[in-house]
């Protein structure tokens, strides 16, 4: 976990083929504790709020580049 300290922002898509974006959070979770970096999850869905909590941000699809831009600096 000490090299992966060195990010601030992890961009992570929701509905990935063999692990899904839920699981991305909770494993860096588990990697990072209370340290953990801001992630930013993409998602064509609709999610319900229960999960959106999970990520510091969401963005829907079609994504706007200028909007991820805006948003990783909002996080750093």
């Amino acid at each position: 976990a000490q090299n992966l300290t060195k990010y601030k922002v992890i961009i992570t898509d929701i509905q990935m083929p063999g692990i899904n974006g839920f699981e991305v959070v909770k494993t860096i979770n588990k990697i990072f504790n209370n340290k953990k970096p801001r992630i930013i999850g993409i998602t064509a869905g609709i999610l319900d709020h229960s999960d959106a909590y999970m990520f510091d941000y969401l963005i829907y699809k079609p994504i706007n580049i200028k909007e991820i831009c805006e948003k990783i600096k909002l996080l750093c």
